[in-house]
This record gives structure tokens, C-alpha cells and sequence, in this order.
């Protein structure tokens, strides 16, 4: 089930960085860790609040999530050899 299609996700709705991580099977630090390195689409700034288009991450992930290493999903500590 993607964003899209989730039930939790009103359609037209914006997703949280919880949401963003959640969906990548990702903790939120590493969404932080991608949003700095610019490896993830940019987020909309409302306010505090970051929030991200549904379709814009379905969208990244269709074409294999371009930009984000193997290191930038893992993080650090895995990238030590």
C-alpha cells in the first residue's frame, strides 16, 4: 500500500516527515539526513511545519529514489568499512 492508495492519507493531504519515513521503511532521522544531502524531493514549509506531496514521493520512489545512496538510506555508522 502506498501513500496514495493508504487509507490514513486523505487524497490531496500532505505527508509529515513520520509519514515520509514510515512510508521508506526509514527512521526519521534518515529522512533529515536525505532532505540535508537534498537526495529526497523537497519538502512544502508551512509555517514550522515541513510537509511533503504525496504523488511527488510515489513518484521519487517509481523512479528508484535517485540521488539517495546506499549510505544515505543505511546512514553512518553501516558505511564504515
Amino acid at each position: 500500500m502506498d501513500a496514495i492508495t493508504d487509507p490514513s492519507v486523505n487524497q490531496g493531504q500532505l505527508l509529515t516527515i513520520q509519514q515520509v519515513a514510515k512510508r521508506l521503511n526509514v527512521s526519521i532521522r534518515t529522512v533529515q539526513r536525505l532532505r540535508r544531502k537534498e537526495a529526497l524531493p523537497q519538502p512544502m514549509q508551512l509555517g514550522g511545519s515541513v510537509r511533503w506531496n504525496p504523488e511527488t514521493i510515489e513518484t521519487w520512489i517509481k523512479l528508484g529514489c535517485p540521488g539517495a545512496s546506499t549510505n544515505a538510506l543505511v546512514g553512518k555508522a553501516n558505511s564504515r568499512p
